[in-house]
Formats: C-alpha cells, sequence, structure tokens
C-alpha cells in the first residue's frame, strides 16, 4: 500500500483522535512487538551530569502518591508529525517538567522519544496550562514525568523489499552472492549534541537511506532515535560519502538501513 500526503494527513489525525490515549497525559499500553524503546533511569538528576540546565531545582519536590497531579486547564494536545506518520513511529514519549505554582511546565527534559516528535512534545507541554500540584489542599511546585505512549491498530503491508520503479529495493532483499557491501569513504564523525552530554543519552538508532549510484545518502529516515541525537545523526549521514551497492558488477541504487549504537564518551 502507497501512502500519499493526504494519506499520510489522515493518518496522523486518526491517530491521534483514535489510538493515542492520553489520561492525564499517561496512556495506554503499545504493542510490544512494535513499540521501540529506549529505557532511562526514572529521576532524571539521576541520569543527568552535574551543573547542566534543566536540574531539579532545590526545593521542588518528585511527584509522589498522596499528592494531587497536575491536570491540563488550556493548551494544545500532542500532534503526530507528518514525518512521524511516514514512518509509522509508534512508542513511548516521556518528559520531565517542573510544573509551577502557576501551572507552567518549565525545564522540561526528554528521556524517552520516537522518531520526529521530541520538539513537538516540547512545544506542546511549553503552549500548555495545568491546574498545579497539591499537597494537604496547598498548591506546590513539583517534578512531573509526561508520558505519551503511541500505537497504530494495524500495520499496512509492508512496501515491496524488491522496489518499484521510483522506489529502490532494499539491500537485504537483494542476492547476497551478486552484491557488494558499501565501506565508508569520507565524512564527519557523530559527535554528542550538549544536551545529549548532558542527559547521558545512549541507545540505538536505525536510519533507512536511498543511497545512490555514486554513493551518496538520500531520503533518509529515523527509524528508530535516542533523544536529542536524530538531527545531528542525519547531519552526518547526508554528509557521508560510501562506495556504492555492486549489483551484477554495476553500481546500484538501493534503500539502506544504517543501525548506529550511541555510547556516551568515556572522557564525559
Amino acid at each position: 500500500m502507497v501512502f500519499g500526503k493526504a494519506d499520510v494527513e489522515r493518518g496522523a489525525r486518526w491517530v491521534l483522535l483514535g489510538v493515542l490515549c492520553v489520561g492525564s497525559l499517561v496512556a495506554c499500553t503499545p504493542r510490544p512487538e512494535t513499540a521501540v524503546y529506549t529505557t532511562f533511569p526514572v529521576d532524571r538528576n539521576e541520569s543527568r551530569s552535574e551543573g547542566c540546565p534543566g536540574e531539579r531545582p532545590p526545593g521542588v519536590a518528585v511527584f509522589a502518591e498522596g499528592m494531587k497531579r497536575p491536570e491540563p486547564a488550556t493548551g494544545p494536545s500532542l500532534t503526530l508529525t507528518p514525518e512521524a506518520a511516514a514512518v509509522r513511529a509508534e512508542g513511548r514519549i516521556r518528559v520531565w517538567c517542573i510544573v509551577t505554582t502557576q501551572g507552567e511546565a518549565t525545564d522540561c527534559v526528554v528521556v524517552e522519544t520516537i522518531p520526529y516528535m521530541t520538539d513537538v512534545a516540547l512545544q506542546a507541554l511549553a503552549k500548555q496550562r495545568f491546574q498545579p500540584a497539591e499537597q494537604d489542599g496547598e498548591p506546590i511546585a513539583v517534578d512531573y514525568e509526561f508520558r505519551w505512549d503511541i500505537r497504530w491498530p494495524d500495520a499496512p503491508p509492508p512496501a515491496s523489499p524488491r522496489g518499484t520503479e521510483s522506489t529502490p529495493p532494499t539491500f537485504k532483499s537483494l542476492p547476497k552472492d551478486k552484491i557488494t557491501r558499501p565501506r565508508h569513504v569520507s565524512g564527519p564523525q557523530i559527535r554528542y549534541t550538549p544536551l545529549a552530554l548532558c542527559n547521558r543519552v545512549d541507545g540505538i538508532m536505525k536510519v533507512q537511506c536511498v543511497m545512490t549510484e555514486e554513493g551518496r545518502l538520500q531520503e533518509c529516515r529515523v527509524l528508530q532515535t535516542v533523544p536529542y541525537m536524530e538531527q545531528a545523526v542525519l547531519r552526518v549521514l547526508e554528509a557521508s560519502r560510501y562506495t556504492p551497492v555492486i549489483l551484477d558488477g554495476r553500481p546500484a541504487r538501493v534503500r539502506y538501513t544504517f543501525t548506529i549504537r550511541l555510547v556516551m564518551p568515556k572522557e564525559q
């Protein structure tokens, strides 16, 4: 099944209305066979480098049992981006924010995310207003985890791995005895962003790109992501050069999936 722009937009609206379950921004459980998770410690301060912006200020309590939770008062809901809908991004988004006594979400830190949705989640929280948390009937500022679990109701038939006139085949679909795997020739190294260093993130990213007959990468799409590293990895891939895939002795245009393991630099 081929999705056009209108199909993607309809799919995005349908997911938000019919599948994205949000109750106090804590949602239904995704299907384990399709949801992709990157897991981090629960306490934001335990998982962060010292001195980085976004640490929990002194005197702000972690939301706990017995407190009245902050409830949305006004503001937009989370909207799935066309890019996320196009790759059927699925899984969990977790963001820690300080919810002030004025009902604002500040100092937000993303600890888990799905492709193409990090900025959208942060923007939605910045525009949202809340009834503040309460303890013993008094408003208090709390460190609160917002969570969205996003899943699609069913999977569409996958695109043909062997490709079409307009869509090149996947590398894995080609006969192994007739192909030569590409090799990295040139390009920058992946460097951790300041926010990724601050939050000490790690995990696996998967990115599918069209590799041209000249060994260039085009039309890269993130299939699995790590907080604060999405754009940095895309920039490196798009600036890199490879030897092309050789099929039956000739360079071939293929869809190639890169699996990139991100590990915090030891010196940090």
